[in-house]
């Protein structure tokens, strides 16, 4: 992810720090210094705020982990000022596998708030669970994070893990794009209650509201979407009308198909069949570099994930979305017959939800989510490309 750094791997899962993450550091070590000028004081500042974010870090690796025992992997976990994501390389469809991963978190932060409550009252007692002030006592202030981020993601609203549970619980009776309906309409119903809370009270539970409007929406969209590929092969959203170029042709050349047939993807032939396949971005990343007469095969994709015409629609939409490929290879027997690309997805599915009368899912204009984002579980908010076989030339219209 763009603007994150890396800062550790643990069970193998990539552990990414946002930069907007050390803006946060910083406004909090400045507040404090500007409201007590106690070095101390902001070094515990400091240190209490990086204690919550590893909190994060073990709810969002409990949801990981969780997830890996399904067959899910989680390409990395990344922290923001808001909290904790999980990038998992899919979201469950069977609704229990979903219900477990998702409950796994606030099961953490409740596990861990028992343990460290305990631990506070056989030391101090009962009255050591009382908080005047973090500084006091960081121990029993990491207690009251956990039971506040338990309760606070068991909230029944998307992106929080409560509306992933309760979306689970009733797809088991409706099916996954009903119950993702009114799922995120309990959702929208708390947003409004948060913002007409936050008017009268904290300005900050309106961006809580607008996380959560924003979050059931783009769960209904991609709820959708997935629906409406499903039961639909490749073949239904390919792109066959290609124009190949020679492997030996000039950039300039492949510029010329893009402006005036609008092809974003073009297959290089050489004498051995295709060498390679130059997408829109490598062509204007050739054209910055090597100007128009740059050889195209200079900056052609060797390498790019293959499907059968015949493979499920929302399987290569997948696999769209975990190789982070601009396009899938369509082939039969060894032979190109065409490319699968976030473009060709997209326009099925709006002439498909045009025949039946419907409105395309709002997901059909992200780009990252068409095949190319991930799926999350989060926040927790802190706040309260493969080879395929030889191939031979494509069926398609040779310049």
């Amino acid at each position: 992810m763009k603007w994150s750094l890396q800062v550790a791997r643990l069970a193998g899962i990539p552990i990414r720090v946002h930069a907007s993450f050390l803006l946060l550091l910083a406004w909090v070590a400045y507040a404090h210094y500007r409201r007590d000028p106690d070095l101390r004081g902001v070094g515990l500042a400091v240190l209490f705020l990086c204690l919550v974010f590893a909190v994060v870090v073990l709810h969002e690796l409990s949801h990981a982990l969780t997830a890996r025992a399904y067959g899910i992997r989680t390409r990395e976990i990344t922290l923001w000022p808001i909290g904790g994501i999980s990038h998992l390389e899919r979201m469950p469809e069977q609704p229990a596998q979903e219900f477990w991963i998702a409950v796994a978190g606030p099961l953490l932060n409740v596990a861990l708030a028992l343990l460290l409550g305990a631990l506070v009252v056989a030391t101090r007692g009962a009255e050591g669970l009382v908080v005047a002030d973090f500084e006091h006592d960081l121990l029993a202030s990491l207690v009251w994070v956990n039971a506040a981020l338990a309760v606070f993601n068991l909230l029944p609203a998307f992106p929080m893990d409560g509306g992933r549970i309760l979306r689970a619980l009733l797809s088991m009776a409706l099916g996954r794009v009903a119950a993702t309906q009114v799922a995120a309409g309990v959702g929208r119903a708390m947003a409004i209650l948060f913002a007409l809370i936050g008017l009268a009270v904290n300005p900050f539970l309106l961006l809580i509201a607008l996380f959560v409007w924003l979050g059931g929406s783009a769960e209904v969209s991609h709820a959708e979407l997935r629906a409406a590929l499903s039961g639909h092969p490749v073949a239904h959203a390919m792109t066959r009308a290609l124009a190949t170029l020679p492997a030996d042709a000039p950039l300039g050349q492949a510029a010329r198909l893009l402006v005036h047939r609008g092809q974003r993807i073009v297959p290089l032939l050489g004498p051995a069949g295709l060498e390679g396949v130059l997408c829109e971005r490598d062509l204007l990343r050739g054209l910055a570099r090597g100007g128009l007469e740059a050889p195209a095969k200079q900056f052609a994709r060797r390498r790019l994930p293959a499907v059968s015409p015949r493979t499920p629609l929302l399987e290569a939409f997948e696999l769209l979305g975990r190789r982070r490929a601009p396009c899938l290879l369509v082939e039969e027997e060894g032979r190109l017959l065409g490319v699968l690309t976030r473009e060709g997805i997209g326009h099925f599915v709006s002439v498909l939800s045009a025949l039946r009368g419907e409105p395309p899912p709002l997901e059909l204009g992200n780009q990252d989510a068409l095949g190319g984002g991930h799926e999350g579980f989060g926040p927790s908010p802190a706040s309260a490309e493969g080879a395929g076989p030889d191939r031979r030339a494509p069926p398609v219209t040779r310049l």
